[in-house]
């Protein structure tokens, strides 16, 4: 059996030539997995009629042949870089079939149930590529109403993923923090540019989710702290066992971006970015 390459076109004398046609005329111009596929395919179809192939297997060899012509097609279609669309490869298919049915012998017509199901195969894969455009479309309209409605945000304050704190006037900026379990012991630790804690607090138990925290603005002596940037740690446990807390932080939204997966980020006064699903609390 001859195979498809960019230079030559399938040939077999057992095989009508309509049918060889049907395929090699699809092939023409086409990349090399879309040969590749055609190949597959003529390949298939010659396979029914070669010679020394049972004689009952007539129509219903070339039937089966058929059924493998669309699982090579679809093959191909799903290949990387393969330029093939949906339509083109259903079009291929039909005409491998109708070719087929004009060609088949008429003591031993092919399966009708055969054929159905060749068909269903060929819809569903139809389908799929049908509804995956479908969706696409949808996420893209999604991700830029996202973004429209984020632009509420500019100008607003938000509690977000970070770990600093302002002090301005000796009144410190809003924080929080993030269980992701109930805790029966709630450690918090503000810590000085340089690195010192100034202020330890312990808290009651919490429950899981967020919860605002605030801090007067004064040290562990009562002193109040210079104006400036501070940060903070969070460590939780239930007990014996630990409690994974995240840190929030208070910061301005200055600007809406759209983030490299296409939905809509936040860009906040401290020059970082975060995802909408990341604000925890509007202030």
């Amino acid at each position: 059996m001859d195979t498809i390459s960019s230079s030559s076109a399938v040939t077999n004398s057992a095989v009508p030539k309509a049918v060889l046609n049907a395929v090699n005329g699809r092939s023409a111009g086409r990349s090399a997995e879309d040969q590749a596929g055609a190949a597959a395919a003529a390949g298939a179809v010659a396979a029914a009629g070669a010679p020394g192939a049972a004689p009952e297997a007539g129509a219903a060899g070339l039937g089966e042949a058929l059924g493998g012509a669309a699982g090579a097609l679809s093959k191909s279609t799903g290949a990387p870089g393969s330029t093939k669309s949906a339509a083109d490869m259903q079009s291929t298919f039909m005409k491998l079939l109708t070719t087929e049915m004009k060609n088949q012998d008429p003591t031993n017509p092919m399966d009708s149930s055969q054929m159905t199901s060749q068909l269903a195969q060929i819809n569903t894969v139809s389908g799929i590529a049908g509804l995956n455009t479908t969706l696409s479309s949808l996420a893209t309209q999604l991700n830029a109403t996202q973004q429209v409605s984020a632009s509420a945000l500019i100008g607003k304050s938000v509690l977000a993923n970070g770990n600093g704190i302002q002090v301005a006037a000796g009144k410190a900026s809003a924080f929080g923090m993030q269980l992701t379990a109930p805790a029966s012991a709630v450690k918090v630790t503000v810590v000085d540019a340089g690195g010192h804690p100034v202020r330890s607090m312990a808290l009651e138990s919490k429950e899981t989710g967020m919860t605002p925290l605030s801090w007067d603005g004064k040290d562990d002596t009562g002193k109040t702290v210079a104006d400036g940037s501070y940060t903070f740690k969070v460590s939780a446990s239930n007990g014996a066992d630990p409690v994974s807390a995240t840190a929030l932080s208070q910061s301005k939204v200055n600007s809406i971006v759209q983030q490299p997966n296409g939905t809509a980020g936040l860009m906040l006064g401290n020059g970082a970015t975060t995802s909408l699903s990341s604000v925890a609390q509007i202030l």
